[in-house]
């Protein structure tokens, strides 16, 4: 049996920067037609993320002062289903990271050629400090285990766009017109968000699904006079894989839901996207939109090549209807 770990970024926010990672060491494995299991450790709830890939792997939730020198030894003896560990992936190069590192005991240990890290660590990572996260995690499969990146892209597109969930029937009916679906924080008032909101439920004739993880009286009163808007925000996030067969596009301002959108084939909107940029992301059917001032936005989209173009509330509200195909 084959047992790995990931330590992922300490800042890591996006558990489908890490599915390349996951699916090239399936591919591994079960090209060497060996069992395994994947593992991994961050002290964010990443496994809140993972309705795209259930069952691929395990999550071990930790904090981050329980890291330290002799801190991880404790940690590492808590975290009792990582024993006879024989492969072990730390993207950390901080004392405390690299000292759980070290004491899970992997036989094969890869991450950073530091000081600290020829330490805990006996395969080195070479030449990762620069690369974007869409890259960081694919690059050991092709200098350790000869899986190229294009391969587990390739495979995964087509895997996940045949993946269909088996999941409670959330609609209630054996039949459901294609819709609209919109995931946000919140819909704070007279914010950038509540007001694309209101513009394309105003001119979509559409069914939109609505989730939200904060609820407000704005909100509250949005779907009180939309009839046509609704409210699916008792939704666990682990069951958005439920939304995407049927789903004619995302418009969200989490990263991570325009990355699983965009893994499983959606077109994906990420809107007020003030940390990224497209070059962000692996996939290319995601648009980000950038807040350039009230009711002003900055587009960047891919069309075989990259284009970027400045609108109004409802230039993006025509972008957004010519995107979904609405």
């Amino acid at each position: 049996m084959n047992k790995v770990v990931i330590l992922p970024r300490k800042n890591e926010n996006n558990l489908y920067h890490i599915l390349p990672l996951i699916k090239g060491l399936e591919i591994y494995f079960d090209g060497m037609d060996e069992a395994y299991q994947i593992h991994i450790v961050h002290s964010s709830d990443l496994n809140n993320q993972a309705a795209l890939i259930k069952n691929r792997c395990s999550f071990h939730k930790i904090d981050e002062d329980e890291l330290g020198p002799l801190k991880s030894l404790k940690l590492a003896e808590r975290l009792k289903d990582l024993f006879n560990l024989t492969h072990s992936f730390c993207f950390r190069d901080d004392i405390g990271s690299l000292s759980l590192q070290k004491f899970l005991k992997a036989k094969k240990r890869y991450g950073y050629s530091s000081i600290q890290g020829k330490i805990a660590n006996n395969n080195f990572f070479e030449n990762y400090e620069s690369l974007a996260p869409k890259d960081l995690y694919a690059k050991p499969l092709a200098d350790f285990f000869r899986v190229q990146r294009e391969e587990v892209l390739n495979l995964l597109s087509k895997e996940m766009r045949r993946y269909k969930p088996e999941v409670e029937n959330f609609f209630k009916a054996p039949e459901v017109e294609p819709f609209v679906l919109k995931i946000f924080e919140e819909l704070a008032l007279e914010s950038e968000h509540l007001l694309l909101v209101k513009t394309l439920v105003k001119d979509l004739h559409k069914k939109t699904y609505l989730w939200l993880e904060k609820e407000n009286e704005a909100s509250e009163s949005l779907f009180k006079e939309h009839s046509g808007l609704l409210n699916i925000s008792e939704a666990s996030s682990m069951s958005f894989d439920a939304y995407l067969e049927k789903c004619l596009g995302v418009v969200t301002d989490k990263a991570w839901v325009a990355e699983m959108a965009a893994f499983f084939g959606v077109d994906v909107i990420l809107f007020d996207a003030k940390d990224y940029r497209l070059d962000d992301f692996i996939n290319d059917n995601v648009t980000v939109v950038k807040t350039k001032g009230p009711g002003s936005y900055i587009i960047e989209y891919q069309q075989d090549q990259q284009f970027t173009k400045e609108v109004t509330i409802d230039g993006l509200n025509d972008f957004i209807f010519q995107k979904f195909n609405l």
